[in-house]
């Protein structure tokens, strides 16, 4: 019998390898087993992909663009939903669905290009941070979500109930 260190697995058949798994599979594994989130990760999909190819889709099948404007005087007006039309016209005769499936992709747009810009600020702001050892990370540091450098801004609420002592003096702010 072979001798074993501490830790060592080797070929040894009393001490079964370990198997290991990176934190990305046990992610995946714990998104998988949430039928929720995966519910809601099949519906933004396909109306992503609804935004995306919708309008081309509807373009080929029917000839009408989001913008078109039909020359007939009698169908410059709102129809209600048809086989041509699914969600109807609006009052100019434009076709709604694609007008929809068009806001949807200027939606998507915003959505990915702010979330790429605060990624990039994100990223900026926390690689020089931690390059200055949290220097710059004390000299900037404040409360986000109130907009004011870590103080307590009392409101009226908190000055009727008496909340804050500075309230009590009346000290607010």
């Amino acid at each position: 019998m072979s001798s074993t260190k501490f830790g060592d697995t080797g070929d040894s058949p009393l001490i079964p390898p370990i198997a290991g798994s990176s934190l990305f599979h046990q992610a995946m594994r714990r998104l998988v087993r949430n039928r929720l989130a995966v519910f809601g990760m099949v519906v933004v999909g396909i109306i992503a992909v609804a935004a995306i190819v919708g309008p081309a889709i509807i373009f080929r099948a029917t000839g009408y663009t989001y913008d078109y404007i039909p020359p007939d005087s009698d169908l410059v007006r709102s129809f209600p939903p048809s086989w041509t039309h699914p969600m109807g016209t609006d009052n100019e005769g434009r076709d709604m669905l694609a007008r929809v499936l068009l806001g949807g992709r200027i939606s998507l747009m915003v959505g990915i290009i702010s979330t790429i810009v605060s990624l990039l600020i994100g990223i900026t702001y926390g690689a020089a941070a931690g390059y200055a050892g949290g220097k710059l990370d004390e000299r900037t540091k404040f409360d986000l979500w109130r907009g004011h450098g870590g103080r307590r801004l009392a409101t009226r609420k908190d000055c009727r109930a008496g909340v804050l002592r500075e309230c009590r003096q009346g000290k607010s702010e």
